[in-house]
């Protein structure tokens, strides 16, 4: 119970985030023929933690077009995502290549594209709640072999 009360705050971020990712917003970023700056740092992370443990070799912008080119599945994709089986390489992938940036914050992504910002907030809490879901399951397993 304590674990959920812990990692409940992080879970409602990244729902939070991808409430406000709409159909038309994305529409409008994948039609881009280039993104604003940062915003491929974005979609390349979306890739990766989409790419089930395995990182994608095209994190191009026109690789992340195609993963948004049906934009109700992307969605779909997004919004079913098992956070509880995050893997290990994505996130830290996603840690040290993406989120340690600058420029990888909402503030910076609300600036240039409202769908960017959704997409920066829902990576960001995504790792943050699988390094928190990781902690707490190796606390509870030294709990348990100390006991």
């Amino acid at each position: 119970m304590t674990k959920l009360f812990v990692l409940e705050p992080i879970i409602a971020e990244a729902q939070a985030a991808l409430n406000t990712l709409d159909k038309k917003s994305l529409t409008e970023l994948k039609a881009l023929a280039s993104p604003p700056a940062g915003v491929d740092d974005v979609t390349g992370a979306v890739l990766v933690l989409l790419g089930g443990g395995k990182i994608p070799k095209d994190l191009s912008w026109g690789g992340a077009r195609k993963m948004m080119a049906n934009v109700d599945q992307f969605l779909k994709q997004l919004q079913e995502y098992d956070k509880d089986n995050t893997p290990d390489i994505a996130c830290g992938y996603c840690e040290t290549n993406f989120i340690s940036k600058p420029h990888f914050n909402v503030e910076t992504m609300r600036s240039k594209s409202g769908a960017a910002a959704g997409m920066t907030a829902w990576v960001i809490n995504i790792c943050k709640y699988f390094r928190r879901h990781q902690s707490q399951e190796l606390i509870m397993l030294e709990f348990f072999f100390l006991e």
